[in-house]
């Protein structure tokens, strides 16, 4: 599957960044998060994407952060929810935010999203709620290691943050390794 992309961003718009990948120009749908978080045309961009596959057409969406990608995964496994449509939900409302909105049950706030009315709004929230959370990343570089190292293991952002966020709290002195060996046992 194709994970993310890297090239000289050759061209942006609000819905769609154009990367030149090794001479061969790929168009990304992107939302107006990502959008703003682009560097200026014909610098280095990187962007971690989701391919779909439409009729006759293969589509790439791509998003500035892992946070980004893993909201997008869950709305499109809404029955009747696109990829276009969970990229117009992420253009209107930030992962945390989103997440926020889904455990509260704040369809007002859903429905601020472009494309998105009431009969949506209560679908998103039916499909979707108690299955998302929005865990707070830490900022230290050991943390942000043992985060990497889980994820490359193929938990997702989510659990891997929460699982090192408790067991640095509670045992701030660890290592590297005692943190990640630690943090494997709160996931399982």
């Amino acid at each position: 599957m194709l994970s993310y992309v890297k090239g000289k961003l050759s061209s942006k718009s609000p819905t769609i960044a154009l990367i030149d990948v090794g001479g061969v120009g790929i168009e990304v749908h992107i939302s107006l998060t990502t959008y703003s978080s682009l560097p200026d045309e014909g610098e280095e961009c990187s962007l971690y994407t989701y391919l779909t596959f439409r009729q006759n057409r293969l589509e790439v969406f791509g998003f500035s952060t892992v946070e980004e990608k893993e909201a997008f995964l869950k709305l499109i496994t809404v029955p009747g929810l696109g990829a276009r449509t969970a990229i117009s939900i992420l253009s209107g409302i930030a992962p945390p935010e989103l997440y926020s909105a889904i455990q509260s049950g704040d369809i007002s706030a859903l429905k601020r999203a472009p494309g998105i009315g009431e009969k949506k709004a209560k679908r998103i929230l039916a499909e979707l709620h108690g299955t998302m959370e929005f865990v707070e990343k830490p900022e230290d570089a050991l943390s942000k290691e043992a985060i990497s190292a889980l994820v490359s293991l193929g938990y997702s952002t989510q659990k891997a943050i929460r699982a090192v966020s408790k067991v640095r709290k509670e045992k701030p002195e660890l290592t590297l390794e005692e943190t990640i060996k630690k943090a494997l046992v709160e996931i399982v």
